[in-house]
């Protein structure tokens, strides 16, 4: 009888979240990069004024979210690529570790432009999937 966590134990982790702790090293300078700016450049603050009112304030985490999962999948091809085969195993537990440093992320600095809420869960999930499209259509 096959072992039901067998995939689940033989994913490379360390790589994994070795990708995802890059991708959130990125994610929290571009945050604070922004923050930065919006306080020392008053034509910045007045557009991420715009930005993060009305319909955008939903918007904008998403699609920072489903970038962030963009990010994870690029590293996962180019920085880790001898490390990590990339088949649809690998790119759950790539979520997993991404969702994990997400929330690490929100325990220890505030959520400014990627917080750790279920819209984010999905922006994460639209990302990693979508970049890897061709990854998880030739599994069948």
């Amino acid at each position: 009888m096959n072992d039901p966590f067998g995939a689940f134990k033989r994913q490379p982790w360390l790589p994994l979240f070795q990708v995802a702790g890059v991708a959130i090293a990125i994610a929290i300078v571009v945050e604070f990069l922004l923050v930065w700016l919006a306080q020392n450049i008053p034509e910045v603050r007045q557009v991420l004024l715009i930005l993060f009112s009305g319909i955008f304030a939903v918007i904008l985490p998403v699609l920072a979210a489903v970038g962030f999962g963009v990010l994870g999948v690029y590293l996962c091809q180019t920085w880790r690529r001898e490390q990590v085969y990339l088949n649809l195993g690998s790119l759950w537990a790539l979520v997993l570790c991404l969702v994990v440093c997400l929330w690490v992320k929100s325990l220890l600095v505030p959520d400014i432009l990627l917080p750790f809420n279920y819209n984010s869960l999905i922006g994460v999930l639209l990302g990693v999937f979508g970049k890897s499209r061709s990854v998880w259509r030739s599994w069948r």
